[in-house]
């Protein structure tokens, strides 16, 4: 069942992109589709964080589509390391938050 989800997936999203040449634009389609994940998550896990997360990371893909598209620069080279560092920030925050709170564990006894 979920190959042929992820075949699904493939279909509407990766295949007509490289069917048509854009196979370089891939990395922003992902990114963007990832971002727009974190947004139904908001409420389901009560984190407004993920809002943030999951516009930056919409933005990042956004503007590797556009580097790409404006420049020879492909957008991987805008989307891998933007989207990483929205990831590593937001996981900083998160763990800073938990550890503010008392949720977070101190790794001691």
């Amino acid at each position: 069942m979920e190959r042929s989800h992820r075949q699904a997936g493939r279909g509407v999203t990766v295949t007509p992109l490289a069917s048509v040449g854009w196979s370089e634009s891939i990395p922003a389609l992902v990114a963007a589709v990832v971002g727009a994940h974190f947004l139904p998550l908001v409420p389901v896990l009560g984190d407004p964080h993920l809002r943030l997360l999951g516009a930056v990371v919409c933005a990042v893909a956004a503007a590797g589509l556009v580097v790409g598209l404006a420049t020879s620069v492909a957008p991987a080279v805008v989307v891998g390391p933007g989207t990483g560092a929205a990831l590593l920030g937001y996981a900083i925050l998160a763990l800073a938050l938990a550890r503010a709170s008392g949720r977070g564990g101190s790794g001691g006894p």
